[in-house]
């Protein structure tokens, strides 16, 4: 697909600034831990993230590592650097130290920015980490680093977008290492915008009254357009957890928040369906209805959805009672990947009947083969060669894909 962008173009006033200029200033952006935070508080928070790294004296085009929880600080982190010019790096919050290391030194990473308890076991490797200057720790700061809190509160709230073009690099995501190190993959200023007009509004039709929730995490290329970038494209609200997704308490933060889409993986699902029918064998099935019922739309990706469990999905009860191998009962009756299929794609190999999808079907768009509409991303950084240079790789195209959802990364 085609976007008409400016050359002259930065990804942060795009997705923030944007939603104040459309009168959005007052709406809720995200919700975290209880509470909600207006696209107004979000633009804030980006604008003092923004000035706390030029006062560190952070050049641009510098990366800035986030190891951030799924969080107002991660939302901040990521859109302030991109404002300034700078480059964020989110970093996977589940590995090793020995892990971080070799990210933060392949990265060249000058900031990190950090919650406390992901830190701690961080910290002896501090001197090790060779281009790393500045520890910004959210929550107390000790041995050397800076206090998040502090410095957002001497920072001003305003701050001037530097000017950056359309094809400038907007932000870095690590693939998981699945076929060797980890690998930079370059993501560039007009990447997020095509992706969330082609997937977020085009395929899953989101607008400004959605709201997201999205069990993978930001720091997942899956998880950071479903819940952050996709949402504010539209002017939606995001429903942030920082905690394990675990059944039991995803099912609990769709309840307090009800959202109107929703993403998972294949295990997850599994696990949420076993639950679910345990539920409905004890209560019966009213209360499994009730708790979905502001689910329109659950979207699947990461791994090919098994079949049994997209199955055992339709199987249970509509809001009305019954059923139709067209609906599925959870998620208010729409079923797991809605999406326009492609010709030639087969999901899984099943589709309604078992048979392939068919063109133009907006029902189920399991893993399949890239859309190849727009090509997205700057390439890979790879490895140091033993000579020295750096590997770029080519870039990859954006769509649904195996292994990781929409675009690269």
């Amino acid at each position: 697909m085609q976007l008409d962008l400016p050359e002259r173009f930065n990804a942060a006033v795009y997705f923030v600034d944007r939603n104040l200029q459309a009168g959005r200033g007052n709406t809720t952006a995200i919700w975290h831990e209880g509470r909600s935070y207006t696209y107004r508080d979000i633009a804030l928070r980006v604008n003092r993230w923004g000035n706390v790294l030029r006062r560190l004296g952070v050049e641009r085009e510098r990366r800035v590592a986030l190891l951030c929880l799924d969080s107002p600080e991660f939302v901040a982190g990521f859109f302030g650097t991109m404002r300034v010019g700078m480059v964020p790096v989110p970093l996977n919050t589940l590995l090793r130290p020995a892990d971080y290391e070799f990210l933060l030194n392949d990265s060249r990473a000058c900031t990190l920015l950090v919650h406390r308890e992901l830190w701690e076991p961080l910290a002896p490797l501090r001197h090790r980490c060779r281009h790393l200057r500045h520890v910004v720790v959210v929550g107390d700061a000790t041995g050397g680093c800076l206090e998040y809190d502090d410095l957002m509160r001497q920072a001003s709230s305003e701050c001037e977008p530097v000017e950056t073009s359309r094809d400038d690099v907007a932000f870095w995501l690590y693939s998981s290492g699945s076929t060797g190190f980890p690998k930079g993959t370059v993501h560039l200023q007009h990447d997020m915008v095509c992706c969330a007009a082609s997937m977020g509004q085009g395929v899953l039709g989101l607008t400004e009254a959605d709201v997201t929730f999205s069990a993978a995490k930001l720091f997942f290329a899956y998880g950071l357009g479903n819940n952050l970038y996709f949402p504010f494209s539209v002017g939606g609200s995001a429903v942030l957890y920082p905690g394990r997704p675990l059944p039991e308490a995803i099912f609990e933060v769709i309840q307090r928040h009800r959202p109107t889409v929703f993403y998972a993986v294949p295990t997850l699902y599994g696990t949420m369906l076993h639950l679910a029918e345990r539920r409905a064998a004890a209560e019966g099935f009213e209360p499994v209805r009730e708790l979905m019922r502001s689910v329109r739309c659950c979207v699947s990706a990461g791994e090919p959805l098994p079949a049994a469990i997209f199955h055992r999905w339709q199987q249970l009860p509509l809001r009305d009672g019954g059923r139709s191998p067209g609906q599925g009962g959870l998620g208010g009756g729409v079923l797991l990947e809605q999406a326009s299929a492609v010709e030639g794609d087969v999901p899984g190999g099943m589709g309604q009947d078992g048979g392939p999808v068919q063109p133009g079907c907006r029902r189920v768009f399991l893993v399949c083969r890239p859309l190849r509409r727009h090509a997205q991303g700057g390439g890979h950084l790879g490895l140091p060669h033993r000579g020295g240079e750096r590997a770029a790789r080519p870039p990859r195209r954006a769509g649904m894909r195996r292994g990781g959802g929409p675009g690269p990364g």
